[in-house]
């Protein structure tokens, strides 16, 4: 905590349901502090107020909040989601009056007892749906691609028919090998072949 001629608040705390926050203020006025005032959401909704030798915490904050005098720090115990909103720090010096605001957000549930989720649970069930359906959608489409292309045939091939007869002859292919041999044997410079 500085000293100083202002009074500063952090901006926004976030804290768990049951945890407990202390509420720091980066800078405080000068001392001497005639008189010291939390209050949650409304100035009317008085947390605790008094001189720095004589604090007095209202009922419903009794046993849950402690004042650091020196520091002017709030600690809140136990907190609920309701603890939740904002949190205003009035503090009177001899030369003027003070007043800041900071944020309390507190989340999910810290002892599991499963009455809400957290945002990071919520964030990961809905990714981990997304993920499941993309990758369903993604073997959806592998499978049913596969069977909506036609199967083609080669062309001249006959293996694919089911009354292929080993004597008949491909007329594409009937004379391969004497094509074969006619051109070999010429390229070796003999116009005949060698059984003619």
């Amino acid at each position: 905590v500085c000293f100083g001629q202002e009074l500063i608040l952090p901006e926004r705390i976030n804290k768990a349901v049951g945890e407990n926050v202390v509420i720091t203020p980066i800078r405080i006025p000068d001392p001497p502090h005639q008189y010291i005032r939390w209050s949650f959401n409304t100035f009317n909704n008085t947390i605790l107020s008094g001189s720095p030798g004589g604090i007095t915490i209202l009922p419903l904050y009794t046993n849950r909040v402690h004042l650091n005098t020196s520091t002017l720090a709030l600690e809140l115990r136990n907190l609920s989601d309701s603890d939740t909103g904002q949190y205003t720090l009035e503090v009177q010096t001899p030369a003027k009056p003070f007043t800041d605001v900071t944020s309390l957000y507190v989340f999910g549930v810290a002892d599991g007892n499963g009455d809400s989720l957290s945002a990071g649970a919520i964030a990961g069930i809905v990714i981990g749906v997304l993920l499941g359906l993309a990758g369903i959608s993604g073997l959806i489409f592998y499978f049913m691609k596969g069977k909506v292309m036609p199967r083609t045939k080669s062309s001249g091939s006959k293996q694919n028919e089911v009354t292929h007869d080993e004597q008949q002859q491909d007329p594409q292919y009937v004379n391969m090998n004497e094509v074969t041999m006619r051109t070999t044997y010429t390229q070796m410079g003999q116009t005949t072949r060698p059984d003619d």
